[in-house]
């Protein structure tokens, strides 16, 4: 999960996102990509939103767009704001 194409803050906001949807923690999450176990954290979602996950992990463009939508960027900041509390 070393991608020099996305910078480490990106990469944790992905992962954190990602976590949620899987109903795992990030840690959890990074280990999987990194072991190859994805597909075992997936079983969770539906077929599709399977689809969209793994299409977003493996495109760094699609990654950093989902990422700077303005969807994304406002559940950050709710997620921060929670931290902050």
């Amino acid at each position: 999960m070393n991608n020099p194409n996305i910078s480490p803050e990106k990469l944790n906001e992905l992962l954190n996102m990602a976590s949620q949807k899987l109903n795992t923690n990030p840690q959890r999450l990074r280990q999987a990509a990194q072991n190859g176990e994805l597909e075992k954290l997936f079983s969770s979602l539906s077929p599709q939103q399977q689809k969209r996950l793994t299409r977003l992990m493996n495109d760094r463009q699609a990654a950093e767009q989902a990422l700077n939508s303005p969807q994304a960027q406002q559940l950050l900041r709710n997620l921060t704001q929670d931290k902050k509390g």
